[in-house]
């Protein structure tokens, strides 16, 4: 439990199980957590001792010694005027950088998530609070270039880029991207954290795990986390309670970086299955929004402490050959099926067949072994007997259903 004199107001981290995950580990220095926003204070007490440094940059020489196109990239880059001006125009980096990693145990204010992680501080917002599609796409770049495993976007917008789309596509095959949902109350994707598969896309939660009134909600969420009343560092060396999406990602954020720190050859998409995989349910506490608000809220020592395990899935059949086909009534059926492993490796996979409309005489498919995030197809097949009157989709769907 950290000793600095603002954690006790840190409802959220207690919120999330921080402290169980941190009796695992507190984050390791390797691993590099970008923060592409309006900058940061980098004189903050509690964020001075954390700023990422350019392995290959020698500072104030002038050069690019790492021979990027960036003269003195020491901390990170500023995407709108081309230097290594990391200042914060608006406040809100700060914010969000506190949030995933502000020092512990320094006597000053309060801890971040992955306190003993490094931040790689990407400027792309300008002083009044806007940033280009653009702007953000190089930023993304930037930060998987430079060797950051985790990239928080804690900004966006309702429209979609190809731009920034590419450039989230080739960043995901390295590093684990954090988008806030948004904050107008809606439904409609927000982007880029509506960009399914290669973003964690993150709604916020009260303390009582209610969605925030003005968080983003639906079926591209990810996953929740706290988002109001956040208590986190300003800029001017100060602290503050904020709210928002922007806030609740960085607590995403914060988490990959502890798992990196615990799995530090885990790819991207087994840190994303890890962090939706052990959430805890908050749909008793939002019954209007089932389904809308992720898989629940992220829960960092059940992250942590939770062995990955297969997650298999029906992903399609074929009756007799045809994809999809529907069998005749009195007609044998050949059933082959395709199953998704959305999680960990699977050996020896079998799926059972069974139902009350029609007679199994083969019930068991086999598989072999299926690859976390891979899938695979039965090598034998699942055979039955449609009855006489076995003539309506829905008979055919409960049969579906019964694949496991």
């Amino acid at each position: 439990m950290p000793g600095d004199p603002h954690f006790g107001e840190q409802w959220a981290l207690t919120k999330i199980n921080a402290p169980s995950a941190w009796d695992k580990t507190t984050g390791s220095g390797s691993i590099v957590i970008a923060v592409i926003d309006s900058g940061v204070d980098t004189s903050h007490a509690d964020l001075a001792g954390q700023l990422w440094t350019n392995p290959d940059e020698i500072p104030g020489n002038q050069i690019d010694d790492d021979n990027n196109g960036r003269v003195d990239d020491i901390h990170g880059w500023n995407i709108l005027d081309n230097d290594g001006n990391l200042d914060d125009t608006t406040g809100h980096g700060t914010q969000v950088a506190g949030v995933i990693g502000a020092t512990a145990n320094n006597g000053a204010g309060g801890a971040g998530v992955c306190w003993g992680c490094k931040l790689m501080i990407v400027k792309v917002v300008k002083a009044g609070g806007v940033a280009n599609y653009s702007d953000i796409a190089a930023g993304v770049l930037y930060a998987a270039q430079k060797g950051a495993k985790v990239i928080n976007l804690s900004l966006g917008g309702a429209q979609d880029s190809a731009t920034l789309r590419a450039a989230i596509a080739e960043a995901a095959k390295t590093a684990v991207i954090v988008g806030g949902a948004g904050n107008d109350n809606s439904g409609a994707r927000f982007y880029p954290a509506a960009y399914d598969d290669a973003v964690l896309a993150v709604a916020g939660v009260d303390q009582n795990d209610v969605k925030v009134d003005t968080s983003n909600y639906g079926a591209w969420v990810d996953v929740s986390a706290p988002g109001k009343d956040i208590l986190t560092t300003f800029s001017g060396g100060g602290y503050g309670s904020a709210s928002g999406t922007s806030l609740a990602a960085p607590f995403a954020a914060g988490l990959a970086g502890l798992l990196l720190s615990q799995h530090p050859a885990w790819s991207p998409d087994q840190m994303r299955a890890q962090m939706i995989r052990t959430t805890t349910s908050i749909e008793s506490t939002n019954p209007a929004l089932h389904g809308q608000l992720g898989s629940g809220r992220i829960d960092a020592g059940r992250a942590l402490t939770t062995p990955a395990q297969p997650a298999l899935a029906l992903a399609s059949y074929a009756a007799n050959g045809q994809p999809g086909g529907r069998p005749e009534p009195g007609s044998t059926v050949e059933m082959v099926v395709t199953l998704t492993n959305g999680w960990a490796d699977a050996t020896d996979v079998q799926a059972t067949l069974s139902s009350g409309r029609v007679a199994i005489t083969q019930p068991t498919a086999s598989f072999g072994s299926i690859a976390a995030f891979k899938s695979g197809t039965s090598t034998t097949a699942s055979r039955f007997t449609a009855a006489s009157g076995y003539n309506t989709p829905m008979d055919f769907m409960q049969c579906r259903r019964s694949l496991r």
